[in-house]
């Protein structure tokens, strides 16, 4: 971990850089699920959860102050159905997604990706109430506007 001191200056252009690298790697995923398309996009998900499970324990045992947090919440019943009900949409979306890469479905699986958090923002914005700043209207508009071309 960095000294205090070494923490970046310019949390925007940090952010900025990161959000960046983000969806690089985003928009080169479908290459690598492309490059699995003769193994069943079902095991290619059950791979991905069996890994992602092995890394989140390395990752709590690590975390020592949140091993009580983290038994806490997975001892009850309601927070298990939720985490369930959250598990079976991801698993549902990616397994959507691996299916569309794989069938040469990529543009539309992508569009469908650039939908959702458009949707999500509005749903935020009609159905919670939540206040949008003119900056963050505008963000939404461009997006929109992008989408709106690629359809």
């Amino acid at each position: 971990m960095r000294p205090h001191s070494e923490l970046p200056t310019h949390p925007t252009r940090s952010g900025a850089l990161s959000a960046s690298a983000c969806y690089l790697l985003w928009g080169t995923v479908p290459i690598y699920w492309k490059q699995l398309s003769g193994i069943d996009p079902l095991e290619l998900i059950a791979h991905r959860h069996l890994w992602s499970l092995a890394l989140l324990l390395v990752f709590l045992a690590a975390m020592k102050e949140n091993r009580q947090t983290t038994l806490t919440t997975l001892s009850s019943i309601g927070a298990l159905r939720k985490l369930g009900l959250s598990g079976l949409l991801l698993t549902t979306n990616w397994w959507v997604y691996v299916q569309g890469v794989n069938s040469g479905h990529i543009i539309e699986i992508s569009l469908g990706y650039f939908l959702v958090p458009l949707v999500n923002v509005l749903a935020g914005r009609f159905l919670l109430k939540e206040e949008l700043k003119r900056t963050q209207w505008i963000a939404v508009g461009l997006a929109a506007l992008g989408v709106s071309l690629l359809l």
